[in-house]
């Protein structure tokens, strides 16, 4: 009730209201708050069956498990041979050459040389003849012969480089007649490769054809320089003459030069020495520039000495290791290595331990280590915490 003159409410009144708002706001509250669920044990866990590791396989379990795996690499290669995409055929090829097992080896190898006669593909026959060139395949050569008039040159040269992997001595008679049909005048890759495949089967006969290619001034400098070192290859000694010629003709190209005298190197021309000592004292004499110029034809000199083991090579190695390139001081640390000249300890012992260049203070303490000294490996300091020079990878001259 309100007091009529003042309309304040009756406290007892108000005091009823407040506690129905209070109990009204907590029931709503106990309503919005979560219940409290029961913690989630975890599930135990399921053990899996035990099983035998690679590790815990007895030799002949081992031995089986691999044969069984190989067995269905020829299956499946086999199928895809047949009904594959061409690059999952070439996959399959691929995957042959890893079979390890020597009973298994015929069944591969009947299952290439089958898929190289009949194989219509150029990338796909390309593949089989490496292959099968590189796992010295028994009866590939006659199919790599007839691969030599197949349409792709693609194909003719892998079949070219592929009698070079067999050693087909037989089949050199071909390839000279195919390096005779050859535009010398033009660098191509089937030059290269022909001249290459002879060189490593060994055809003496075509030295006299090379001389006279050589000799021609219509042939490249690039085909006069591999059918030189083919003469080296082949070790055609009644060709030490010409190449002493080439070595000494100051009109000729120096780059044809130096590669007269790894050829010489190569066939071990040891009667060669002193012209390849009387070139290196003529580009001695030279101004600076000049013998600047002539730098790759002299270090090949050099080496052609190292490689004979003459020893008038060392002091001219000596001179190399004082070279402010760091390549050609790895140069001379390798020709030296194969001097094994024993005066050569110290100047290496003082590259190991204060060359500017980390490849060359590792070449010269692994230099000791074959000539049999005794290397300190904590004398080395590390040239990058002193300023030194950064990593350099070894180049030909």
């Amino acid at each position: 009730m309100m007091d009529k003159k003042t309309r304040r409410p009756v406290p007892g009144l108000t005091v009823l209201l407040l506690v129905f708002s209070l109990f009204s706001t907590f029931r709503i509250h106990a309503a919005e708050s979560p219940t409290p669920k029961a913690p989630v044990q975890p599930a135990a866990e399921k053990k899996k069956p035990e099983t035998k590791t690679k590790a815990a396989l007895s030799p002949a379990e081992q031995k089986k498990k691999e044969l069984e795996s190989e067995k269905a690499v020829i299956e499946r290669a086999e199928t895809t041979l047949k009904y594959g995409i061409n690059k999952d055929r070439r996959n399959a090829i691929s995957q042959l050459a890893g079979i390890k097992s020597g009973e298994l080896k015929s069944a591969r190898d009947r299952l290439l040389l089958e898929a190289l006669k009949e194989e219509r593909d150029p990338e796909v026959k390309i593949k089989i003849i490496t292959v099968a060139g590189d796992l010295k395949i028994p009866g590939a050569g006659p199919e790599f012969v007839k691969a030599l008039s197949h349409d792709s040159e693609e194909v003719r040269i892998a079949a070219v480089n592929g009698l070079k992997a067999l050693k087909d001595r037989g089949s050199a008679g071909r390839l000279i007649e195919m390096l005779n049909g050859q535009d010398l005048s033009r660098d191509t890759t089937m030059t290269e490769a022909l001249i290459n495949a002879l060189a490593g089967l060994g055809a003496l006969e075509m030295r006299e054809s090379a001389e006279q290619k050589i000799s021609d001034p219509g042939t490249t400098r690039n085909n006069r320089q591999m059918l030189i070192l083919f003469l080296g290859t082949v070790k055609a000694t009644a060709s030490q003459g010409f190449l002493v010629k080439i070595l000494k003709d100051a009109e000729e190209d120096p780059e044809v030069r130096a590669f007269a005298a790894s050829a010489l190197a190569r066939m071990d021309a040891r009667g060669a020495a002193p012209d390849l000592n009387a070139v290196i004292k003529e580009i001695e004499s030279y101004p600076i520039k000049k013998k600047a110029d002539h730098y790759n034809l002299y270090i090949h000199c050099v080496a052609a000495l190292a490689m004979m083991g003459d020893q008038s090579a060392y002091p001219h190695l000596v001179d190399s290791l004082r070279s402010d390139s760091a390549p050609v001081r790895l140069k001379a640390i390798k020709l030296m290595k194969g001097l094994k000249d024993q005066r050569s300890i110290d100047i290496l012992r003082y590259k190991r331990d204060h060359d500017p260049s980390p490849s060359v203070q590792r070449a010269a303490r692994e230099a000791l280590a074959e000539m049999g000294v005794d290397t300190d490996k904590n004398a080395a300091r590390t040239p990058t915490d002193a300023g030194g020079e950064p990593e350099v990878e070894e180049k030909e001259p």
